[in-house]
């Protein structure tokens, strides 16, 4: 049977009986769309999704890195330097050292 035959047997029909033909054909045609609608987000979630994250969590990592490895020269050199200043200098009494001393000496002074 070819579809126009169908249709002018549809049309010849009750009411009632072109109703329950039209639902079913919007109920077919929405399950094909939904069909193309989950395909498209499951496809685009399995392609898309996990390698954006995999990338920037990449990059982020290889960025803490090249801070972490740029501190550590830093700290060295700071370490380096001030062991150049120690070594270079005589070391010197402490603050509380010399006050202390100071005080003794004005205590014997004064008697």
């Amino acid at each position: 049977m070819k579809l126009t035959e169908k249709i002018e047997a549809i049309r010849k029909q009750p009411d009632y009986i072109r109703l329950r033909w039209v639902w079913g054909g919007v109920a077919f045609s929405m399950l094909i769309i939904l069909a193309i609608w989950i395909f498209s987000i499951t496809t685009m979630f399995k392609n898309s999704a996990p390698n954006t994250f995999v990338d920037e969590t990449s990059t982020a990592i290889s960025d803490i890195q090249d801070k972490t490895k740029d501190s550590i020269q830093q700290l060295n050199s700071v370490n380096n330097f001030s062991e150049g200043v120690s070594s270079s200098q005589p070391k010197e009494k402490s603050n509380t050292q010399t006050q202390s001393s100071e005080y003794v000496d004005l205590e014997s002074s004064s008697q």
